[in-house]
C-alpha cells in the first residue's frame, strides 16, 4: 500500500479499526505518506480505501495539510559551519 514506508492494507485496516477517519489520521497513526515519495503514490489509493471502509464517497474526505518549506536552507546554516 505504502511502499516507502512498508505498509500493507491490513496495517492500515488496523490503524482504521483504532479510529483513523482521514488521510491524516493514517499518517499520524501509521507513517503512510511521509516515506520519500511524500504520498505521491498512496494519498489516493488510502483515500479509496477509506471511502470504502467508511462507505462514503470518496469526495466526502477531508483533504490532507500538505507543507512545504517556507524557504530553503543552506546546508552550512544547519550545521552551523563554515563550508
Amino acid at each position: 500500500m505504502c511502499h516507502c514506508e512498508e505498509l500493507t492494507v491490513n496495517d492500515l485496516q488496523e490503524v482504521f479499526a483504532f479510529g483513523a477517519r482521514s488521510f491524516d489520521d493514517l499518517k499520524r497513526m501509521s507513517r503512510c505518506g511521509m516515506g520519500h515519495c511524500q504520498a505521491k503514490y498512496c494519498y489516493h489509493h488510502a483515500n479509496e480505501l477509506l471511502a470504502t471502509w467508511m462507505g462514503v464517497a470518496e469526495s466526502e474526505l477531508s483533504g490532507t495539510n500538505h507543507r512545504i518549506p517556507i524557504r530553503p536552507l543552506p546546508l552550512k546554516m544547519l550545521i552551523g559551519s563554515d563550508l
